[in-house]
């Protein structure tokens, strides 16, 4: 290629067999993916992304080295993500994302447009024990940690509400199944985001409430009761009851819990805090958790039922073993419009039906209608032709 590069001299002449040997092996070297890494590599993402689309070998480039080279970018324009890099990650979309949340205006959230659905069941028995709309809100959050004093006015808080009170399993009377973090006998919940301006649904969170975190701090320092004990003393009609989420990790994440109660990691969680450098807090990879948890209670005839859950979602950086401090960074409300674009929606009306469709697939219907209805147009205007 250097050789081919040379000036050549005004009066010398080229058979057309050499020159066209010459584009032959020019061309070879252009798609040689040894030639193309190292070039590719040095591009910013707007280059990488148009050199993909010059012909099939440079795209065929693109796709073998694509989570190296926009997982490369993600980390030069957002260093502190590094602690969040895991396997199976799509790093071209993620910057995508990163990038139109950085650069976009975007519009405040509508409280009125999305909402979320929280369905509960009782790991021991399986049955659904609730299904109810929440509407997020916004709440101030303290952040203290050592020499950390934040509040943040923002914090996205669910509350929700039953309508009717709800028994617990009669399993939970005994201490049985309760120690470590035992799943087994827990309250499992499931989040789905409700888009009401497309009717639309997506899984949003499933999280584990396990029984042996839950417990009634007494006022006045009276003491803590735990949970089997609340059928044999005497507790208040109405009661607030915090879940030790630290002690008793709910794996919040996506899906079904593993045996070990481990999940899938929800693919927004990178988004919330996007601007933090998390490589500096903790030698450890943060985790997603919920916090504040606390249940609602009421006392009928001396067995305790459950009233109401409200909960904050945080991202928990753990750096006590650097002889720091645990910090718990909650999700705000205002970033909700960047969370949506993570999530696998479909639409209601083909859950119902049996089929699950996505909001493409409705615009591909939309645009294809449209389409049609301009062709019949065009069709009665100018005669019988077909467009």
């Amino acid at each position: 290629v250097s050789r081919m590069s040379m000036k050549r001299l005004p009066h010398a002449r080229v058979s057309p067999r050499a020159e066209q040997h010459e584009c032959q092996v020019l061309h070879a070297a252009l798609e040689d993916p040894a030639f193309l890494s190292p070039v590719f590599a040095a591009l910013p993402a707007e280059c990488l992304s148009q050199a993909a689309c010059v012909c099939h070998a440079w795209a065929a480039a693109e796709v073998a080295d694509r989570p190296a080279l926009w997982r490369a970018l993600v980390l030069s324009q957002w260093p502190g993500l590094a602690p969040l890099a895991r396997p199976g990650i799509d790093w071209r979309k993620r910057y995508l994302m990163l990038l139109r949340n950085g650069v976009a205006e975007r519009p405040e959230s509508d409280p009125e447009r999305y909402s979320f659905v929280f369905q509960g069941k009782w790991a021991a028995e399986g049955s659904l024990a609730f299904s109810h709309n929440v509407a997020g809100r916004k709440v101030a959050h303290s952040i203290q940690a050592g020499a950390i004093n934040v509040t943040v006015q923002n914090a996205l808080q669910f509350e929700l509400k039953l309508p009717e009170s709800i028994a617990l399993p009669l399993s939970w009377q005994s201490d049985e199944g309760t120690s470590g973090t035992s799943m087994r006998d827990g309250l499992e919940i499931l989040v789905l985001m409700h888009d009401a301006s497309e009717g639309a649904v997506a899984h949003f969170l499933s999280f584990t409430v396990a029984r042996g975190g839950i417990k009634y701090e007494r006022p006045n320092g009276g003491g803590s009761v735990r949970l089997s004990s609340w059928w044999k003393r005497p507790l208040p009609d109405d009661f607030v009851a915090h879940v030790d989420t630290l002690s008793h990790p709910t794996h919040a994440g996506c899906g079904e819990a593993a045996p070990d109660g481990q999940r899938m990691e929800v693919p927004w969680v990178s988004t919330m805090f996007q601007d933090i450098d998390l490589s500096a807090m903790s030698p450890s990879p943060p985790t997603l958790e919920i916090h504040p948890l606390t249940l609602g209670f009421s006392m009928v005839e001396a067995a305790p039922r459950l009233k109401s859950i409200t909960l904050q979602m945080v991202m928990q950086i753990d750096a006590r073993q650097l002889n720091g401090n645990l910090v718990r960074m909650p999700c705000q409300q205002s970033q909700l419009e960047v969370l949506v674009d993570e999530l696998d929606w479909a639409l209601i009306e083909h859950l119902l039906a049996g089929s699950a469709k996505t909001r493409k697939d409705k615009r591909r219907e939309q645009h294809a209608q449209q389409t049609a209805v301009g062709a019949r147009v065009v069709a009665v205007r100018d005669g019988p032709s077909v467009i």
